[in-house]
């Protein structure tokens, strides 16, 4: 214990702890510490299927135990026999300690992460329960089904359909909703292939990393992709099972054209129409700085629905385009559709929309649009 500038004894602080704790620590009680160390890398590296990076966090964790543990074991022994340590300075002392304490947790938590990103307890796994193996898919609007376990949360299921006769990677934008007890659904998967006559195709769940996704969405972004020959880093199959589709899908049949000359009928006059309407968007080069976009216009209830169909400057006159009309039971709904010129600022609302997880609509146009031409629309009605 030292002495304080008038000679009297000052009460031990932490860091006179920590030097006697050192000091006074026996040559065998380090020897049990290098025991434990060990046989805590070892039963990680068990646990861990025999990866050794989990036994180094181990052996962190271990030491900074070892560390506290001696630091209480010291402060409780002083408080012990020195009755005379005032209130405050002990605990102030364990508010150091404690708050030392779960600092470091969160140090070597994050530091695990960030070392070892891929080192996880149990591996992601994915199930296709709808459609079955070998089914055959006669709707445009199928939507397919499975349960997922242990999928990170930043990650996210992709249904990928790839060609049996040329091994080419065919995608939609990812419409993928999870459910808290692990099951999924995934819609708009046979859009992707609905314009083929091809049958026979792999149906495969990706467990996809949001660079990969990234990756993924710019390349939906563009109108005239072409399919993948692989796919990015960071999309894994989890799940893979053979499917038949029959052409041509139900729902998605006729093809009309969006245009400045022709297209459908404007105005009052209603054209019949499924719900996923194959376009041919045919117009004249926009303004400098504008975008020219399709959005779907839903009366009931009232809500503006962007879609994956833009005229850019850059972009070719002649845009095919798919449009999603509704939803699977509007039948016999009327609907608009319009073609809105975009300035910069509603380009960046527009955008963002479409590069959403979930999509449910705007519930007006951003202020920077003006509507160039207006068709009216009606869901065919059931068969």
């Amino acid at each position: 214990m030292g002495k304080d500038q008038g000679g009297l004894p000052r009460e031990p602080g932490l860091l006179d702890i920590l030097r006697q704790s050192v000091r006074q620590v026996p040559a065998n009680k380090y020897a049990f510490g290098v025991l434990g160390i060990v046989a805590t890398a070892l039963i990680s590296i068990l646990l861990a299927g025999g990866r050794w990076q989990p036994a180094v966090a181990g052996g962190v964790v271990v030491l900074a135990g070892m560390f506290l543990l001696r630091v209480f074991a010291e402060s409780h022994g002083r408080g012990t026999k020195s009755h005379s340590q005032p209130v405050h300075t002990q605990a102030l002392t364990w508010f150091i300690i404690v708050a030392f304490a779960v600092v470091l947790s969160f140090f070597i938590a994050k530091l695990y992460v960030i070392l070892f990103p891929g080192i996880d307890a149990a591996e992601p796994t994915v199930e296709i329960t709808s459609p079955s193996a070998e089914a055959t898919i006669n709707e445009a609007s199928y939507v397919v089904q499975g349960i997922s376990r242990h999928v990170r949360a930043s990650d996210r299921v992709w249904i990928a359909l790839q060609s049996v006769k040329t091994g080419k990677y065919y995608l939609h934008f990812n419409h993928t909703q999870l459910v808290t007890d692990g099951r999924w659904s995934s819609s708009h998967v046979m859009l992707s292939v609905a314009h083929l006559d091809e049958e026979d195709f792999e149906m495969i769940a990706l467990v996809v990393s949001p660079p990969a996704a990234s990756q993924l969405r710019d390349y939906l972004r563009n109108p005239l992709r072409s399919p993948l020959d692989e796919l990015p880093t960071g999309a894994s199959p989890a799940c893979t099972i053979r499917v038949k589709i029959a052409h041509p899908l139900r729902g998605y049949e006729g093809e009309v054209r969006l245009a400045e000359d022709t297209g459908l009928p404007e105005g009052n006059t209603v054209a019949e129409i499924d719900q996923y309407v194959p376009v041919t968007f045919s117009w004249e080069q926009p303004s400098s700085g504008q975008e020219l976009w399709v959005v779907v216009f839903s009366q009931s209830p009232q809500l503006y629905l962007p879609q994956a169909c833009v005229r850019t400057e850059t972009s070719p006159a002649i845009l095919p385009c798919t449009l999603e009309v509704g939803a699977a039971a509007d039948f016999g709904t009327k609907f608009k559709i319009l073609i809105v010129e975009a300035d910069k600022g509603a380009q960046r609302v527009l955008t963002d929309y479409i590069g959403r997880i979930e999509r449910a609509g705007l519930t007006e146009l951003p202020s920077d649009t003006r509507v160039l031409r207006t068709f009216t629309v009606q869901r065919k009605n059931a068969n």
